[in-house]
């Protein structure tokens, strides 16, 4: 059994530091640990928080609730090695129609995302279709709720949504980026807080905020090492 690097030893591309260096108010990089090999994540927190980044879970839940992202255990275990991280949870669901069994993950990664004081987590439309509690119960422990726009969704965002990740490749995929869909980024900046994931390089990031964006996810161009075959951003 291969030794847990420690958090030093989790390198993070510069300009991703530098974004979140700039300005005390201004746009911030994060972190996606799904491009983290599994026994690495806990470390690529601590690195990212002791960076001045934000830590990013994407939870992604097939159609028979099987987790293919981070586990909630996984989110207790960055928050444990990040305890004051900005932490954002992206929750995906693989699939258009939820059944009981992936409607009993989705309530159990809700309930780590308020154990662990998430500061925001970003719902996929098929769970704004009826948000009802879920928007409820996170709203009432302070936490943010975004809503997630996938590539082919239309670029609409609920009206009581507080902000807008634009994903520029198919949820829980390693597609390469649609520089097009940056323009969704201005089209939505104007009137709420918009972050952009999948795919994000160091050009891109700077096209992002360029067009508006507070907050750029990014996984494979972000993390030089201890990567997965199967990672996101």
């Amino acid at each position: 059994m291969s030794a847990v690097r420690p958090a030093e030893a989790v390198e993070i591309a510069e300009w991703a530091v530098a974004i979140s260096a700039d300005a005390p108010d201004g746009p911030r990089a994060s972190g996606s640990l799904y491009a983290v090999a599994p026994a690495e994540r806990a470390a690529a927190a601590s690195a990212l928080a002791a960076r001045g980044l934000h830590v990013h879970v994407d939870v992604v839940i097939d159609p028979t609730g099987r987790h293919r992202g981070l586990t909630p255990d996984e989110m207790r275990a960055a928050r444990e090695a990040a305890p004051d991280a900005r932490l954002e949870v992206h929750l995906i669901v693989d699939g258009a129609e939820i059944d009981a069994c992936a409607d009993r993950a989705v309530g159990e990664t809700i309930a780590a995302a308020i154990e662990t004081r998430a500061a925001v987590v970003m719902l996929p439309p098929e769970l704004w279709a009826e948000p009802g509690a879920l928007v409820t119960a996170l709203r009432s422990t302070g936490i943010a709720v975004w809503a997630a726009i996938g590539p082919h969704d239309a670029a609409v965002v609920p009206a009581d949504a507080d902000g807008a990740l634009v994903m520029l490749i198919e949820p829980g995929t390693i597609d390469i980026a649609d520089p097009a869909l940056v323009d969704r980024v201005a089209e939505l900046s104007g009137r709420r807080a918009v972050g952009v994931d999948g795919g994000v390089t160091e050009e891109l990031a700077e096209r992002c905020i360029a067009a508006g964006a507070t907050t750029i996810v990014a996984g494979r161009a972000l993390f030089a090492a201890a990567r997965t075959g199967e990672e996101q951003s």
